[in-house]
């Protein structure tokens, strides 16, 4: 068996475990020492064999984001965006996530974010209520609105 058939085995075995994108890949593949060219081949056979699909991936990575980081748009384009994934494919994963999905989750964190910063005063709690939503990739219009509107805090 050549090296590039058994790389192609062991990185079909990694993109079988979970889902993987390209760059995860190509550090994969390097650190098991292959050369560019090795590296480009065993990509090309990953993806038409459907073992790696980086639009598969960036709609899994929004799903699990959402459901159980419940992190907001922001951040997870920025992370989508680390791992080298295509804009056009994170902007269409993205356009299927409804507003309303995105503003159940954002009430949920603020709703856990009220719970936590309970005992202090308004202004204080506000502000890092805010400060923390907008490090998880909220985006301040929607965070504002959303305390107004269902928690009548006023900012």
């Amino acid at each position: 068996m050549s090296l590039s058939q058994e790389l192609l085995g062991k990185l079909q075995s990694f993109c079988a475990s979970r889902e993987r994108c390209t760059s995860e890949v190509i550090t994969k593949l390097s650190s098991l020492g292959a050369d560019q060219s090795q590296i480009e081949s065993i990509i090309r056979e990953l993806q038409q064999g459907s073992f790696l699909d980086d639009m598969r991936y960036c709609n899994t990575f929004i799903r699990q984001a959402l459901e159980v980081k419940k992190i907001g748009k922001t951040r997870i384009f920025e992370y989508l965006k680390a791992k080298e994934i295509d804009e056009q494919f994170i902007s269409k994963s993205l356009e299927k996530i409804t507003a309303e999905h995105f503003k159940k989750i954002l009430i949920v964190k603020i709703e856990t974010e009220i719970k936590k910063n309970k005992s202090e005063n308004n202004i204080t709690s506000s502000a890092k209520i805010i400060n923390k939503l907008l490090r998880d990739g909220f985006e301040e219009e929607d965070i504002i609105s959303s305390l107004r509107i269902n928690f009548n805090i006023e900012i």
